[in-house]
């Protein structure tokens, strides 16, 4: 029987030493995996301890990275499945929600920090 992580468990799964990812409900231990993935171990780095069933899908992987998926599994997500914005580290619904034009706001350049 797989284990059941929970997304408070998960969130500690984000280092190079210790890296979770979670595709449609299951989740895989790629941290042995991840100086072998072709987008790199950063990549991997960036998603740790996050739902990537999305990306995984956008990628659109091969069968054999599918192959090696199902050999990285070890346990499945407690609870509601949820995607994470790789950019904010939040939910997607959210963070689509809150995002307006600011064409409201006068423009002052001299404010503007570079960045």
């Amino acid at each position: 029987m797989s284990k059941a992580y929970t997304w408070s468990e998960l969130q500690h799964h984000n280092k190079t030493e210790d890296l979770f990812i979670v595709v449609r409900g299951s989740v895989y231990d790629v941290t042995k995996f991840q100086h072998e993935h072709p987008g790199g171990p950063e990549f991997l780095l960036d998603q740790g301890g996050g739902d990537v069933t999305e990306l995984f899908e956008d990628a659109g992987h091969s069968e054999e990275a599918r192959s090696i998926l199902k050999k990285l599994k070890i346990g499945v997500v407690e609870g509601k499945v949820r995607h994470r914005d790789s950019v904010f580290g939040s939910s997607r619904l959210s963070v689509r929600n809150s995002c307006r034009p600011i064409t409201h706001r006068k423009h002052h350049p001299e404010k503007i920090l570079a960045v």
